[in-house]
Formats: C-alpha cells, structure tokens, sequence
C-alpha cells in the first residue's frame, strides 16, 4: 500500500477554501441578522415602555361590553378582551410596568450576587465554604415557591415583588461570578495590592470586577429574560402588578376561559413574553462569543479583531 499523498488538484483545493470562506460568511451573516432583530425588539420594547401610555389609542381602563371579545380590526389592532377594553392599549401600558419591575430586578440582583460572590472568592478557606454554602441552600429551593412565599406573607405589591425575585435569582448569579472570580483573585497584580495594603474593597471592585464585566454582561441578558418570565408567571397567578395596572401575565390569565372564541387574548400577551425573552437569549448569546455554526478559526480570527 502507498501513503496518502496531498492532493495535487489545486483547483479542487482553492474551491474548497472558497465554498469554506461562503459558509463561514453565511453564517457570520445570519448570526448578525439575528443580533440585528434582537436589539431591534428590545430597543422597541424599551420605547413603548417610556411612551406607550401616552400613545395608546384608547383608555385601557374603560369597559364597554357592547364592544367584548371583538376580533383585530383597525380601530382595536390586538381585539378586545372580555370586558370591551382594547388590549393593544392595555399592552402598551402594561409593557412600563414589565420592564420597569423587570429591570429593577435584575439591577438589584445583580448588585447581590456580584457582591456575595466577589466576597466569597477573594475571602477564601471557610468564610467562602459558609457563604457558598448558603447560596446552595437557597438554590435548591424551587424559585416559584421562594417567590410565591415571600408575596404571600407581605403582600402583593410592586417593592415586594422586586425584592421577591432579586432573592430567587442573587444566589444564582453570586455562584456564577465566584467561579469567575476566583482565577482572578489567584493573579498577581491582585497579591501585589493587597501587599500594598489595599483594602479589601478597593482589591474586589477596583482589581478583580472590572475583569469579569463581560461575564456580567452575559448574565444580565440571561438574567432579565428569567425575570420577565418569573414576573409574567406570578403576575398569572396574581402575585404580580395589581389591577387596575394591566398586567401581560394577568392578562394571560384572565383570557383562559375564552380562548376557544377568542384565541388572541393569550397569543398577543404571551407572543410579546416569548418574543422579550427570545431577543434576550439572543443577545447574550453574541455577547458570550457564542458562534454556531461557525468553524473554530473563524471564531479565533473575531476574537483577535
């Protein structure tokens, strides 16, 4: 048997490269179109949250049940619900009081996990085991019950429902952030200030945090898309923003007994949930460096660009 010899077909090898080079473009492409439409929905998501009060076509409070479970027309684009309101007005009001809680949320558990975490890996030895252990405890706890204790016991309303979610989701995000930390809190330029004399705050937010601001861009995508659904979750069961404040998660709810007759109760509220969380996933996918699809080489060129 003779050894496999390269091939001597240039024209076989530089259309090879070339079908490589298309593919690798086509998906480069396509992962850019997807980031493009993401942004574009949460940019979108963001405006009405500002403006979509004063721009909704009718008051989404009044009822007139001469006009009740009307299909989408012009003068109501979205249908009305059971009670004649229009529900492309009611989603419109409601998306404000979705991402204002949303991203209260996720700012407040951001703000507890890194700390906990940043604190647990430069603290090191036992003091880490203690409040990693904790954070275990509280994560093997299913996050619904967490959230729906704590709004029962205090009582549905807005400032306890952020603080509902941002203690389901802070120990999740103090573990990933301790993971990430500790590789840093093991360099030098660390050991050297703390040989300084630095204090230990100084050494976590000024040496060790700014390294792991990409991760934390990651988890803050990640992270707002859980809390939209958590929030829209607890807002089905009632938990959530309190009528008369419409409510996407409520709003779900309430339409379950006519979604035989009326199937756009649930789809244009739970399309624009999924549609929020989609855009989120997105984005921190592209933000992680995450390509599918993509050959490996063509990874390592856009990291060194």
């Amino acid at each position: 048997m003779t050894s496999a010899e390269p091939s001597s077909n240039p024209g076989r090898a530089l259309s090879g490269a070339a079908a490589w080079t298309m593919n690798a473009g086509t998906n480069l492409g396509r992962q850019s179109m997807r980031l493009g439409w993401a942004l574009a929905v949460l940019l979108a998501v963001c405006i009405l949250a500002l403006i979509g009060p004063t721009i909704a076509p009718h008051d989404p409070y009044r009822f007139d049940m001469a006009h009740a479970l009307l299909a989408p027309s012009l003068s109501h684009p979205f249908g009305t619900d059971q009670f004649g309101r229009d529900l492309f007005s009611r989603m419109l009001v409601g998306t404000r009081s979705l991402i204002a809680i949303s991203g209260l949320a996720t700012l407040v558990t951001l703000a507890i996990g890194v700390a906990w975490g940043l604190l647990a890996a430069y603290l090191g030895g036992i003091r880490d085991e203690l409040l990693m252990r904790g954070v275990d405890i509280a994560i093997s706890i299913p996050e619904m019950l967490i959230a729906i204790l704590i709004l029962t016991v205090f009582g549905p309303s807005n400032s306890n429902l952020i603080v509902a979610v941002a203690i389901v989701f802070a120990p999740f995000v103090s573990r990933i952030v301790r993971s990430a930390a500790l590789s840093i809190v093991a360099q030098g330029y660390v050991d050297a200030a703390r040989t300084a004399g630095e204090g230990t705050l100084y050494v976590v937010f000024r040496e060790v945090l700014p390294n792991i601001v990409p991760l934390l861009l990651v988890e803050a995508a990640i992270r707002f898309s859980f809390v939209v659904l958590l929030v829209a979750s607890l807002g089905f069961l009632g938990l959530g923003v309190q009528p008369p404040t419409p409510d996407w998660g409520l709003m779900v709810s309430d339409s379950r007994p006519y979604v035989g007759g009326a199937p756009w109760l649930i789809a244009f509220p739970a399309g624009g949930i999924a549609l929020i969380v989609i855009s989120c996933h997105t984005l921190a996918d592209r933000l992680g460096g995450r390509r599918e699809g993509l050959p490996i080489e063509l990874q390592t060129m856009e990291a060194e660009a």
